[in-house]
């Protein structure tokens, strides 16, 4: 039973490789080095995750709408949402892809890890943008 509970847990695990030398500075810019091998597909997925955001989530069975407002065929779609949901962008809850903070709790634990590398003490502090 625990060899299931562990498989279950990783099932939607991924590598995610992402090709860059700088940093991010924008959105754009972190989907553009996600989807390296194809900016166009960047461009969507940037599309679809802030439709997931400004309508609080999109129903699973809405994808061939989805696909036509896209763009995309139905292989590409499910790629798109398989590296969403593998970098903790997405994730589906009752049959819905709604947002989560995976993402972010992930790039806060990876910073105070490097600092403590470095011996700094990492201060994360949030403000709305103006």
């Amino acid at each position: 039973m625990a060899i299931k509970k562990s498989i279950s847990k990783t099932k939607y695990a991924t590598t995610i490789l992402v090709k860059c030398k700088t940093p991010p500075l924008s959105m754009e810019e972190v989907f553009s080095l996600v989807y390296f091998k194809s900016i166009d597909l960047a461009h969507k997925a940037k599309r679809f995750y802030d439709q997931v955001i400004r309508s609080n989530g999109i129903s699973d069975s809405d994808w061939s709408k989805m696909t036509e407002s896209l763009g995309l065929d139905r292989g590409s779609y499910y790629h798109m949402i398989s590296k969403l949901r593998g970098i903790g962008l997405i994730e589906k809850r009752e049959g819905t892809w709604v947002q989560t903070t995976h993402f972010r709790t992930w790039l806060e634990q990876m910073l105070r890890q490097v600092a403590a590398v470095e011996g700094y003490n990492a201060i994360i502090t949030y403000s709305k943008r103006e």
